[in-house]
């Protein structure tokens, strides 16, 4: 079973705030589930936050360095 996250632990583990977990599945950036009868508590999966920060990497260019005289 996978595991799953409350927001603020999907916070803690994204190394950002509970406002911004929300944002990102309010956009439907991060994959969530929705526990509960009304609104519900929202649940994301691990991997899912895995997943997402994977997805964002962004590799470093290779130049060459330029010398100031």
């Amino acid at each position: 079973m996978a595991e799953l996250l409350t927001v603020k632990q999907a916070a803690e583990r994204l190394q950002c705030s509970a406002a911004t977990v929300y944002q990102l599945c309010a956009t439907k950036a991060l994959p969530h589930s929705r526990v509960g009868l009304g609104r519900g508590v929202i649940r994301i999966a691990a991997a899912d936050v895995d997943r997402y920060l994977a997805g964002r990497r962004v590799e470093a260019e290779r130049r060459p360095l330029r010398f100031i005289r």
